[in-house]
Order: C-alpha cells, then sequence, then structure tokens
C-alpha cells in the first residue's frame, strides 16, 4: 500500500524533527515520493 502526502508530510515532519535537516537519504526518498504523489493527484484532476 502506497502512502498518502498526509502520510508522507507527517513522516517528513518527524524525520526533520529526529534527524535534524533534509540530509538523510530517508527524507530524500520522503520528498521524492511527495512529489511523485502530488504528479499523480495532478494528473488524475485532468482526467
Amino acid at each position: 500500500r502506497l502512502m498518502s502526502v498526509k502520510e508522507v508530510e507527517k513522516r517528513l515532519a518527524r524525520a526533520k524533527a529526529h534527524m535534524g535537516g533534509d540530509s538523510s537519504v530517508y527524507v530524500k526518498h520522503l520528498l521524492a515520493r511527495k512529489a511523485e504523489l502530488e504528479s499523480l493527484k495532478d494528473r488524475n484532476k485532468e482526467i
């Protein structure tokens, strides 16, 4: 199951708080996931 944008944002906030900043691979992964979800959402609107 894929995470929703809200779930990704929640994890991003938690990861940033724990790891201090955006440098971790996990944060980069979440940001990429979020961008992917948002582009999917936009594509669905067009249909």
